[in-house]
């Protein structure tokens, strides 16, 4: 774990019979968010260019991956020739995500930054090829919170689950055994259809626990879907 995180403060507790050691880390990806940065000029500053010359200014050596970014996004590049980027990589990075409008996450040899598409886009992303996660209810342990644009599952601990991954809800049920034919026979396809309209959810918040101590093992999730807002008439709005 040390090759992988950073320890700032640990805390030990002894609790008869038991000593609790607690370790409080974050991952080496801080460590080059906290670098600063002082570039003058990028040439043609489409969003690869100005996050590939951040990140080498910065001296950072590890992978740098895109997810769900329309292609027509990722290559544009602005009218203005030229663009600086003066400040701490997370300053920089926070000024581009709300440009952009994009996600980023830190892992020990690699920066995510991950874009939610609506329905328009979608086509224009990988979203439909990257392998999914396929959620099962048997592996749930509560029920699943399904909404048009959010879902939100705990699940036995799954290492699978984690920042970008692609949750298809495809095989989750909607109904008990017990539930009449006519219920059971609609059923399978009724959160797919009827609920979330488009079955693939992007994970955005992942919390894991595991622990011996307090017998916990499971996986907290929360992810969006792409989705298209519905038109409201305005007619009535004034009477």
């Amino acid at each position: 774990m040390i090759s992988d995180f950073f320890i700032s403060n640990t805390i030990t507790e002894n609790k008869i019979p038991n000593v609790i050691t607690t370790l409080y880390c974050y991952s080496k990806g801080k460590e080059t968010l906290e670098k600063q940065v002082n570039i003058e000029e990028v040439n043609q500053p489409k969003l690869e260019n100005l996050i590939t010359a951040l990140l080498l200014d910065a001296g950072y050596q590890g992978r740098v991956r895109y997810q769900c970014f329309p292609s027509n996004q990722q290559e544009y590049i602005p009218p203005r020739p030229k663009a600086p980027l003066i400040g701490s990589v997370n300053q920089c990075l926070n000024d581009l995500k709300r440009e952009h409008g994009f996600l980023s996450y830190t892992r020990p040899d690699e920066f995510l930054f991950v874009y939610t598409p609506n329905l328009a886009q979608v086509p224009l992303t990988e979203l439909d090829n990257l392998q999914p996660v396929v959620l099962n209810t048997s592996n749930m342990r509560a029920n699943p919170k399904l909404a048009p644009a959010q879902l939100q599952v705990v699940s036995n601990l799954d290492g699978n689950i984690e920042p970008g991954a692609v949750l298809d809800i495809s095989q989750l049920l909607t109904a008990g055994t017990s539930q009449d034919e006519q219920t059971l026979q609609i059923a399978k396809d009724f959160a797919r259809k009827s609920i979330a309209g488009y079955s693939r959810y992007q994970t955005l918040v992942v919390q894991h626990k595991g622990s011996n101590y307090t017998s916990e093992w499971q996986t907290q999730a929360t992810a969006v879907a792409p989705l298209d807002g519905l038109a409201m008439p305005t007619t009535h709005w004034f009477r």
